[in-house]
């Protein structure tokens, strides 16, 4: 598990339309001052395709007083994508969430997923 993803992704090479990444997160809320941090979001990038997925349904440490008052077990996210089909694998870019420690737990598709090459940054 990660505990900060900020900028963290996978580049994968693949001809896939439908993939679907299983995570779960583990989110912050403070009963003193009322701040929740907002939901995770994954997003994925394919060319000029961005969509993003966001989900509130991970773990949640509540804090009192900056001591852990309780973790509430929350269940895995699952994020669908449906992305523009193609004749040939191409890049196909998934971003974890960057606001809280996150657990990747499975990626599947409908294509092969293979490691893309190394590639310019960008930052969604």
């Amino acid at each position: 598990m990660a505990e900060r993803t900020s900028g963290v992704h996978l580049n994968i090479q693949t001809s896939a339309t439908d993939i679907t990444v299983v995570y779960r997160t583990v989110r912050d809320r403070d009963l003193s001052s009322g701040w929740e941090a907002g939901p995770a979001t994954v997003s994925v990038t394919c060319g000029d395709y961005v969509q993003s997925v966001s989900h509130s349904d991970g773990d949640m440490r509540v804090w009192k007083d900056m001591a852990l008052f309780e973790t509430i077990e929350g269940v895995d996210s699952i994020a669908h994508f449906t992305v523009p089909a193609a004749d040939e694998p191409r890049l196909v870019q998934i971003w974890l969430p960057q606001n809280c420690p996150t657990e990747l737990i499975s990626i599947d598709a409908n294509a092969p997923l293979l490691p893309a090459p190394a590639a310019d940054r960008l930052w969604v």
